[in-house]
């Protein structure tokens, strides 16, 4: 059951990613970088206010939901509790601009007109996470999927029609709410008889439940969101916003590969709290193991494959202006893989609630995020040489902190739940590795450029690549005999 409705994701969030791409071609030929790092950050401005409005009350509301508990009222009161903490967020932002204004400073009034444009979306969010969080909860993939599909498209229309008539970047930034406006609607009409009782309040039981969960992470969720959220507003001090924007738009795509897995996640995360009720912890590790496997596989396929081909690739897809962009998005493909992975073992960690661990480990891995961009970003701080990395910084960040996660995440689980993560996702990283090279060169070889050059070495690393994987022992028959079966069992 699980295998299928991972296919149907897996099929779902790869034509969501086609999409996505369109969008993101069409905004970067419409967007200069410095206007894009404009939009990045005044959203990352906007975004970090946010710092107490979620708290991590989304997942154990999630998880609640998944564990069948009663739906209107969990509904009820957590949407209560998230609209208060995004209306007091609106305010805390309202009162930063008025100290500002009243102290000389200012904000300017593209950045001021924009970010109440991305608040006004935060608000429509509250009500479309938390019912796109129900149907992810109860494994009901087709609706969610297909609803996450014709807003794909939706969102595309608008890009095409009204940003690209107008070519304002307010029009753009509306577009976020125009997405999670019309999603809540749609996932509303599908649930209205199950929330025909909702209604605002603050159910007292379902809150301290929350809590429960809720309060040990604090620290760690808080420090987490600043991680986050906080690149944009450091590169702000060091760099311009066209150099913002090239990070921006290397993110877009790096958020676009990780949707795939993302998506998984709510799957596996759900099942792991099943199990982790029952204490079958060698249930988690089977299922665990073949979900890593199948995930790294795609997902390190295809980064591998744009580390080695990002300057055509850019070109193509994005637009040549943001070819400086290159160093960055090489980094990022490597965090995407890392990150695909470590996903898993986190949703585990979570999922048998060893909050400890996570408050701890959160607070020790994000502390050290923070400072890194300090270190790597600028090339001078303070009088002492930094590394100047610039742009790249934050992505040579997130690379060495996802693989200290991983490490510590995967050491923890051995020895106090005796899980074994699965590490032959190394063996991927390398049959990627030497695939990419490989078939670079062979490119330089035959002497081919630009989209033929993309072809030529996608068919090359591909056959290199599982080749690779054949010889590890990565990819045998039994392999194909399961996902063959999948297949059959989802049509």
């Amino acid at each position: 059951m699980i295998a299928r409705k991972s296919l149907v994701i897996f099929i779902s969030q790869v034509l969501q990613i086609l999409f996505g791409v369109v969008t993101t071609k069409i905004t970067l030929l419409l967007l200069p970088p410095e206007v894009f790092g404009m939009f990045g950050y005044a959203l990352a401005l906007t975004t970090i206010f946010l710092i107490f409005s979620d708290l991590n009350f989304s997942q154990v509301f999630f998880k609640r939901i998944a564990e069948g508990k009663d739906l209107c009222r969990n509904f009820s009161a957590f949407v209560t509790i998230r609209f208060i903490l995004v209306a007091f967020s609106f305010l805390c932002f309202v009162a930063y601009l008025l100290f500002l204004f009243f102290s000389g400073k200012g904000v300017p009034i593209e950045i001021a007109s924009l970010a109440f444009i991305i608040f006004l979306s935060f608000f429509s969010d509250v009500f479309f996470l938390a019912l796109t969080a129900v149907y992810q909860a109860r494994r009901e993939v087709r609706i969610s999927q297909s609803i996450s599909m014709i807003l794909v498209v939706i969102n595309l229309l608008y890009i095409m029609f009204f940003a690209c008539f107008t070519r304002n970047i307010n029009v753009y930034a509306f577009s976020l709410f125009f997405r999670s406006f019309f999603g809540a609607a749609i996932l509303y009409f599908f649930l209205r008889h199950e929330l025909r009782g909702i209604r605002f309040n603050f159910d007292m039981g379902v809150i301290n439940d929350y809590l429960k969960y809720v309060i040990p992470l604090l620290p760690a969720t808080v420090l987490g969101f600043i991680y986050d959220k906080i690149d944009p507003i450091i590169m702000k001090q060091f760099l311009s916003f066209s150099e913002i924007g090239l990070f921006v738009a290397s993110q877009k795509f790096n958020i676009l590969l990780l949707t795939a897995s993302a998506s998984l996640m709510t799957i596996l995360f759900s099942s792991f709290s099943e199990h982790a009720a029952n204490k079958d912890y060698s249930k988690i590790e089977e299922v665990s193991n073949r979900a890593t496997k199948y995930i790294s596989i795609p997902v390190t396929f295809v980064s591998l494959f744009l580390v080695y081909n990002t300057a055509p690739f850019i070109s193509f897809f994005m637009s040549d202006a943001y070819l400086p962009a290159v160093p960055i998005i090489q980094v990022f493909m490597f965090q995407v893989v890392l990150m695909s992975v470590s996903r898993t073992f986190d949703s585990i960690v979570l999922a048998t609630e060893r909050l400890y661990f996570v408050s701890v480990m959160g607070i020790l891995l994000y502390s050290i995020g923070i400072f890194l961009d300090y270190v790597l970003i600028p090339k001078e701080l303070f009088g002492v040489p930094m590394f100047g990395l610039g742009a790249s910084g934050p992505a040579f960040k997130s690379l060495i902190i996802y693989a200290l996660s991983i490490i510590s995440g995967g050491l923890y689980l051995f020895y106090k739940l005796k899980i074994s993560i699965y590490w032959r996702f190394i063996a991927h990283i390398c049959s990627g590795v030497v695939a990419g090279f490989i078939s670079s060169k062979m490119a330089l070889v035959v002497g081919l450029t630009g989209l033929y050059s993309l072809i030529f070495s996608f068919c090359f690393f591909s056959i290199i690549y599982f080749l690779f994987l054949i010889v590890c022992g990565e990819l045998r028959k039994d392999d194909l005999t399961y996902m063959k079966k999948i297949f059959q069992i989802a049509r």
